[in-house]
């Protein structure tokens, strides 16, 4: 049952007019399952008051489906991924307690984190039957439409309640400090309606170095622009020039990342997007990209950067590059 669950969220629908621009350049994002790598979780109890923050606060409505919500600590530590974990335990996760019932089902997003590019929801669904409410659901950055990738990984913590983590790749030219985040759903449970979640998010501090350097072989170029170290991921930010056709030949690129120790970083998830101006010079397209890896503990004197082709494994020498720390002004 667990795998149904995280297909579901491939079933997200793009609104029409953005996958005419993801066609364009927008990639989505990809994210490892982690809910294999979770050995004996603890179901432990939370304070209650991180719940029950005032009945004179609250609706007897939402009152109740805060009742229903089981009690049990960060969803990320049970669920997350490592930088997820890390994050959450450096006390960043912002908690938000946004939530709906529909009959005896209830359906919360309980705690936020949010590093810049990666943005992370943990929730529960109580009395869980059908399937994960995000195939039917939009998504909004204050009043633009979301349109970057997403996926998610999870885990029932009884018979009826499940929890998991849905995070989402925020394209660049969405990415800002503060922002509201909205979920609307048409579909819950196997039962049509209307439902909508916002939520303030605040992305937490972070150190970002500019890059200067750059790369070419015969078929790409990358030019390095930006490496940023939070709690939560370890990302690098760069131009990709590529055959436009790339895909079609099997030729997409990825990126194996050292640090200074030659320790070789967990890739998280990754997501470029187009231009406009930039797309079929000479067959080729220049993309906007990041890759996010696994936190550091520390921020090394400098990163190493092998990009390979995907369906082979193969690496291109030509690129790869030995990335110094400068930090920005």
């Amino acid at each position: 049952m667990s795998n149904k669950i995280n297909g579901e969220l491939n079933k997200i629908v793009i609104p029409k007019e953005l996958h005419e621009r993801s066609k364009r350049g927008i990639r989505k994002a990809k994210l490892e399952n982690q809910k294999r790598r979770i050995k004996n979780p603890l179901i432990a109890v939370a304070v209650i008051g991180v719940l029950m923050f005032g009945a004179s606060s609250v609706s007897p409505a939402f009152a109740n489906t805060l009742q229903s919500i089981p009690i049990i600590g960060s969803i990320f530590e049970m669920v997350g991924d490592h930088g997820l974990k890390e994050a959450d335990k450096s006390g960043l996760t912002q908690i938000t307690n946004e939530a709906f019932s529909v009959g005896k089902s209830s359906f919360m997003i309980r705690e936020a984190i949010y590093d810049g590019s990666r943005l992370s929801l943990g929730f529960i669904i109580t009395n869980y039957s059908n399937e994960l409410p995000f195939s039917n659901a939009s998504f909004k950055i204050d009043e633009m439409d979301f349109y970057g990738g997403a996926g998610s990984q999870g885990k029932f913590i009884n018979n009826t309640d499940y929890a998991g983590v849905i995070s989402f790749i925020v394209p660049n030219e969405l990415k800002r400090d503060s922002f509201n985040f909205s979920i609307s759903f048409d579909e819950f449970n196997g039962k049509k309606g209307n439902w909508n979640l916002k939520m303030p998010i605040t992305k937490i501090e972070g150190e970002s170095f500019l890059i200067m350097d750059e790369a070419t072989s015969k078929d790409y170029k990358i030019r390095m622009k930006k490496v940023t170290f939070t709690s939560a991921t370890t990302e690098i930010n760069f131009d990709l020039t590529e055959p436009i056709n790339a895909e079609e030949l099997n030729q997409i690129i990825r990126f194996r990342l050292y640090d200074d120790k030659g320790n070789v970083l967990k890739e998280i998830s990754a997501g470029g997007g187009g231009c406009s101006d930039c797309e079929n010079i000479d067959g080729k397209i220049t993309l906007d990209t990041s890759v996010q890896y696994e936190p550091l503990k520390h921020i090394p004197d400098y990163l190493i950067i092998e990009p390979y082709i995907s369906s082979t494994s193969e690496n291109i020498d030509e690129l790869r590059m030995k990335i110094p720390l400068k930090e920005s002004e």
